[in-house]
């Protein structure tokens, strides 16, 4: 869908790309099913594989290692794809992700894989209950410490909410960026989002302190100052409303070499209409924006739309109330932040990986934003995957996240993983929604540098097991 309707592609053309994406991907599935494959053998009583014959618990345990660390290296490999990880798949009932903050995404997959591998092991049930019940331990115990967590909240180190307008403008992807269309794409977003703050006073929201406008929303390079009509637009409309505004635009820069780069950026502007900040998006998608040296081919151009993006490497945190977080009438807990809200900003891809969302709050960030545009993948189950592995992001580390996209999903995920406000596809809306920032630190926070590491080596140690266990017998029959 996004080559042939986006991207410009023939289908003959198109139809090679999805394969070879999906044969790639194939290979970390299996490079798994092998390494569980070595570790049966290796680690079984005897000393070749045998009909009947019963395994331990430690084939299924380093089943699941095998499996969270070629997750691992499917993150890491290439530039990274973690795509489709397990444990995202739990994100709707969020009991099931709590332990993302103790083991991570990876970790909380790797647990699931072995119980399964314990409870595949326990069947025929005969005189095989001790893989039973270790398998429906290991599968229930994440849920029961999430449903614990979630009945015991902590309270957060900067506990106070404040008010976020996300606005989802709906926008043709084949049409943005043509020149004609930039006034109606200005336009669109302004109109929905003086709709938004009508609509958040009624719901009772005292203000809005923060509004946020999707990934490439504005297409055209801002320009912070000097003569640009449209940038002039922008800056008075932030002017006449009084708010933060955070949008997607394109952003021009000069390489090292001197050269003229281009960068897929998220502006802030302040309510005086003044440049708060800028992040450049510095994770960019293979195809999507930029293509390798070794595939520069003119006929996968057009999958870019022209927009060949450079790196960013600016500091991707904002400040938001930095002499103290705005007053709000009537909460409870009124102590302000010293030091203001930090933004910690992750552009559409960042957020699947959990390296980019660490290192926010290694900066300070006390909420996670997130700017995309889905529209490149239609109807498809492919925006609610996108979601999902961005609320992983927001339990391992005990952020609240931001979402802001130009089709859907739109969203705010609290510190424990649970959606809210959720748009629907394909609609032009803009979404209110209060936010506490946390200063929370996980143990995966702690244990990040060392986990990927050990998980990535154990599952190659796994894959390059022997085929048979030289010696003799060291697991015995349980």
């Amino acid at each position: 869908l996004p080559i042939t309707q986006v991207g410009g592609l023939p289908l003959p053309l198109a139809i090679p790309c999805v394969i070879l994406l999906n044969a790639y991907l194939a290979v970390f599935t299996a490079l798994t099913c092998l390494a569980m494959r070595r570790a049966l053998i290796f680690f079984s009583s005897g000393s070749s594989e045998k009909p009947g014959q019963r395994p331990s618990f430690v084939p299924a345990l380093a089943g699941g290692a095998a499996w969270a660390g070629f997750e691992v290296l499917g993150g890491l490999l290439f530039t990274g794809f973690p795509w489709l990880v397990l444990s995202a798949a739990f994100v709707p009932w969020p009991e099931w992700i709590q332990a993302a903050c103790l083991t991570g995404g990876y970790g909380l997959s790797g647990l699931y894989a072995a119980g399964a591998c314990l409870l595949a092991a326990a069947f025929p049930l005969r005189g095989r209950s001790l893989f039973l019940a270790g398998g429906v331990l290991l599968c229930l115990a994440p849920p029961l410490y999430g449903a614990v967590r979630l009945k015991n909240l902590p309270p957060t180190a900067l506990s106070r909410p404040f008010g976020v307008l996300m606005v989802q403008g709906n926008i043709d992807q084949n049409q943005k960026w043509i020149p004609a269309f930039q006034q109606a794409a200005v336009r669109t977003y302004m109109n929905l989002t003086e709709q938004g703050l009508s609509r958040a006073g009624r719901e009772g929201f005292e203000a809005i302190d923060l509004v946020l406008w999707p990934e490439t929303a504005m297409p055209f390079y801002f320009q912070p100052s000097g003569a640009d009509v449209l940038s002039d637009v922008l800056r008075r409309f932030v002017l006449r409303r009084g708010i933060h505004l955070a949008f997607g635009t394109l952003g021009s820069g000069i390489s090292d070499g001197g050269g003229p780069v281009l960068f897929n950026r998220v502006q802030f502007l302040s309510p005086a209409g003044l440049n708060l900040g800028t992040y450049d998006k510095e994770h960019l998608v293979p195809f999507g924006e930029y293509l390798p040296l070794a595939a520069d081919f003119q006929f996968l151009r057009r999958i870019l739309q022209g927009m060949d993006f450079s790196p960013g490497r600016n500091a991707a945190l904002v400040t938001l109330f930095p002499d103290g977080v705005r007053p709000l009438p009537g909460a409870a807990d009124a102590t302000p932040a010293s030091n203001g809200v930090a933004l910690g900003m992750l552009i559409c891809y960042e957020v699947i990986f959990p390296e980019l969302a660490r290192q926010r709050v290694a900066d300070g960030a006390h909420v996670l934003v997130t700017v995309s545009n889905d529209a490149w993948f239609g109807a498809t189950p492919a925006p609610r995957q996108h979601l999902h592995l961005a609320a992983m992001r927001a339990v391992e580390l005990r952020r609240p996240l931001v979402r802001a996209t130009n089709t859907g999903y739109t969203a705010v995920v609290d510190a424990f993983g649970r959606i809210d406000k959720e748009s629907r596809l394909f609609t032009e809306t803009a979404v209110a929604a209060w936010v506490r920032p946390s200063g929370e630190i996980t143990l995966f926070y702690l244990l990040h540098p060392f986990l990927r590491i050990f998980l990535a080596a154990a599952a190659l140690l796994l894959l390059f097991l022997p085929r048979f266990r030289p010696g003799g017998r060291i697991f015995t029959h349980l």
